[in-house]
């Protein structure tokens, strides 16, 4: 749908625009009354934000991808997000206890089993 909307302003990089352009101030009477005609409400911008955040990282977009989609200037803020990538966690996991396991190689690191 944002790919679809971006399309309707060719000229611009902003999907959301006013007049042209950019939203500065997103709650207004307009985004108001657009919630209650959907019936999602109670609504607020940042609620979707953080969806659209919380879908990126559910999507194995890396941290610091999203950080810089999010423009957000801390990674802290982004670690919020974090839980919600578990496959790259189990990832993580499982290399950790692939360190522990079986015979060494010559660097101390655990020889890869099959």
């Amino acid at each position: 749908m944002l790919r679809e909307l971006r399309e309707l302003n060719p000229t611009g990089n902003r999907v959301f625009q006013w007049q042209d352009g950019p939203l500065d101030d997103c709650n207004t009477k307009a985004f108001k009354d657009a919630v209650e005609r959907a019936g999602v409400g109670p609504l607020r911008w940042h609620e979707l934000r953080h969806t659209g955040a919380s879908w990126a990282a559910q999507s194995s977009v890396s941290l610091h991808e999203l950080k810089e989609l999010g423009g957000w200037q801390d990674l802290r803020m982004v670690l919020r997000y974090a839980h919600l990538a578990p496959s790259s966690v189990a990832s993580a996991a499982e290399k950790v206890a692939r360190f522990g396991r079986g015979p060494k190689t010559a660097a101390g690191a655990p020889e890869e089993k099959p």
